[in-house]
């Protein structure tokens, strides 16, 4: 543990904006990311570290499973037009019905 708490206290040197050691099982892996992530990134299918070329979410839990400990990392980084789109999506929230995925407006939003 006091080795991984090296590897954090380094990644804050190079500018992570946090980082901490977790319980790799305390990871939550859902279906719904993939979704999240081809319906609402404009950058989808674009880089490797993304899906589609990414394992899937039990294929993700397997590699999980498999470690002990893992260092969390979180890195404070928006870009413009994310900024932007983030104001957009904030008041939808995720809804899952009988295999179908939809946005559903916040009840702030149903007056509008």
């Amino acid at each position: 543990m006091k080795k991984l708490n090296r590897y954090c206290q380094k990644a804050l040197e190079m500018g992570m904006s946090g980082a901490k050691v977790i319980d790799p099982r305390s990871i939550f892996t859902a279906e719904w990311v993939r979704m999240k992530c081809q319906f609402g990134c404009p950058g989808y299918g674009e880089r490797l570290s993304c899906p589609p070329y990414t394992p899937s979410p039990s294929q993700t839990r397997k590699i999980l499973d498999s470690y002990e400990k893992a260092i969390l990392l979180h890195l404070q980084y928006q870009r413009e037009r994310d900024k932007e789109r983030m104001k957009y999506l904030a008041p939808f929230q995720k809804v899952i019905m009988e295999n179908r995925t939809c946005l559903k407006a916040n009840q702030h939003n149903s007056d509008r």
